[in-house]
């Protein structure tokens, strides 16, 4: 009696070992934790198409093993550039990414935002970066703010982000979207103890993108003509020559399917550099880049892609 319950236990004993070592294989790992770990590789460049503040950054994932590997990129994430000129990135929102067995290059866009207003970003030159540290408590729970609002990739995201890291005044936070802007000034209040900024007036051109009471200086005018086969999220901002967006000129979050003509207004007289970059975005993708000669009015375009 006792040899037939030693024999139909050791296999029991056998699948419950070979259980755990799968279920142990089926963990979900954070970047950080894989690639400690070296369960991973890892390359990270920036995305020439995206802005700042839409999905900056392209990761390259390899898994060196020969089992499934479960991935979490988490936001709040820091990733910095490998040329010190160029901005840091905190990643927007959470990522999971499941990996084959011995998978080579996964790719995936991540959204994210610039915490280094005073750096430029690459634009359309490829450079590296590594993964960095966690941000800050309070940065954090800026970005889980802005995700659960889910503003990834908006200009009012991205001005909340400076805001907070260079200690500004919350009424800096501006944008097309001003349901957003108050939603990103009351929680940022109580986040920093700042009083709320007042409602804009009617005639502050910097705070306020619908002014009626203001009279532009310098008024530089476009129109864009687009044609898709469905609605799209549609943005159109003015950069500096650090690939910056200095303001938005127009958003549409659903734009319309079939053609469409948008156009923007903007005062020149705003804005003290010579040359400008007007990019027109969809679905967070550069897909027009033109140049503006502030001084002699020349505009041409400098790429175009669709």
């Amino acid at each position: 009696m006792n040899y037939k319950l030693l024999f139909f236990s050791m296999p029991i004993v056998v699948i419950v070992l070979l259980s755990a070592f799968v279920t142990n294989h089926s963990n979900e790992y954070t970047l950080s934790e894989a690639l400690a770990k070296k369960l991973i590789s890892v390359q990270f460049y920036n995305n020439t198409k995206s802005s700042h503040y839409g999905q900056p950054i392209q990761l390259q994932v390899t898994n060196l093993k020969n089992y499934p590997v479960k991935l979490k990129v988490e936001k709040g994430s820091l990733i910095e550039p490998d040329l010190p000129q160029y901005q840091t990135i905190i990643i927007s929102n959470d990522v999971q990414m499941p990996l084959a067995a011995l998978q080579e290059k996964s790719s995936q866009l991540l959204y994210g935002f610039c915490v280094e207003s005073y750096d430029a970003a690459p634009g359309s030159k490829k450079i590296s970066y590594q993964l960095g540290k966690k941000a800050e408590p309070k940065v954090c729970s800026m970005v889980d703010f802005i995700s659960k609002e889910n503003l990834q990739g908006t200009y009012e995201g991205q001005n909340a982000l400076w805001v907070l890291v260079n200690n500004q005044s919350l009424d800096d936070v501006i944008g097309f979207d001003t349901v957003s802007t108050r939603k990103l000034h009351k929680f940022m209040s109580k986040l920093t103890g700042k009083p709320m900024p007042p409602p804009p007036s009617k005639n502050d051109y910097k705070r306020n993108y619908y002014a009626i009471d203001y009279r532009p200086k310098r008024t530089i005018r476009g129109q864009v003509n687009l044609q898709g086969p469905r609605s799209n999220k549609v943005q159109i901002g003015l950069f500096d020559s650090a690939n910056i967006c200095v303001r938005e000129l127009y958003v549409n979050n659903a734009l319309p399917k079939g053609k469409q003509s948008v156009g923007y207004s903007f005062d020149a007289s705003e804005y003290q550099n010579r040359i400008y970059y007007i990019k027109t975005m969809v679905d967070d993708v550069i897909i027009f880049h033109s140049r503006y000669d502030f001084k002699t009015g020349k505009i041409w375009m400098v790429e175009r892609r669709f």
